[in-house]
């Protein structure tokens, strides 16, 4: 799949559920901490000082279903790796990979309104203070561009040759809102693709999402 079939893709939902009524939408952003699912003894996950832990940001998109349900998709901007050792000559080195992604989450949520003047659990999403949200879902991830870093400092393009730029996988998402307006978020994402294209081992990129959010509408 290319990367402009899953952007046009991303493109088609958020226009169809922009026809929805009582459509809202915001804005995502915070830390993102990669992480790296492996049998190679010489793969592992980033450390956070060569990008294991990063800025991640996107909007959101939320469509209400009935009662407490609604989904929730949009578009991110992600970053996965992982670190790689080798040897040149017969000294060891380590190699540090980034991938930057366009994500496009698609997550079930299940909201518990709170209304804040007498703690009391509502049955409207709508006018109430606090807002508890849980739910689970499916992402899907494209590499627009990765970087190969070595502890020198010398840095060179990845090319993908042996590695697959679409990534998916199952998610889950916490959230919490305030005024139906800011939003505090913590979603995990679990790459169930193997990365490498050729190999008799695996290599499956995941990631930890945290951070603040603006409901706009």
């Amino acid at each position: 799949m290319k990367k402009g079939t899953i952007i046009a893709a991303a493109m088609l939902l958020l226009a169809g559920t922009a026809q929805a009524q009582k459509i809202g939408y915001g804005i995502y952003a915070g830390v993102n901490f990669t992480g790296a699912k492996t049998d190679y003894s010489n793969m592992y996950n980033l450390p956070i000082t060569e990008g294991g832990a990063n800025f991640t940001y996107g909007v959101h998109v939320n469509l209400p279903l009935i009662k407490k349900l609604e989904v929730e998709t949009g578009l991110q901007k992600v970053t996965t790796g992982y670190s790689f050792d080798a040897s040149r000559n017969g000294v060891p080195f380590s190699q540090y990979t980034k991938i930057q992604n366009v994500s496009v989450p698609v997550t079930l949520l299940y909201n518990i309104p709170i209304d804040l003047s007498d703690f009391e659990v509502r049955d409207n999403m709508k006018d109430t203070d606090f807002m508890f949200g849980i739910g689970a879902g499916l992402f899907g991830q494209y590499a627009l561009s990765g970087k190969i870093t070595d502890e020198d400092g010398n840095s060179q393009s990845a090319k993908f040759s042996n590695a697959k730029r679409l990534n998916m996988g199952p998610r889950l998402m916490m959230k919490f809102t305030l005024y139906q307006k800011f939003e505090v978020f913590i979603a995990k994402e679990w790459g169930a693709v193997n990365t490498i294209k050729n190999g008799s081992g695996y290599l499956r990129l995941n990631s930890l999402q945290m951070g603040f959010g603006y409901r706009i509408k």
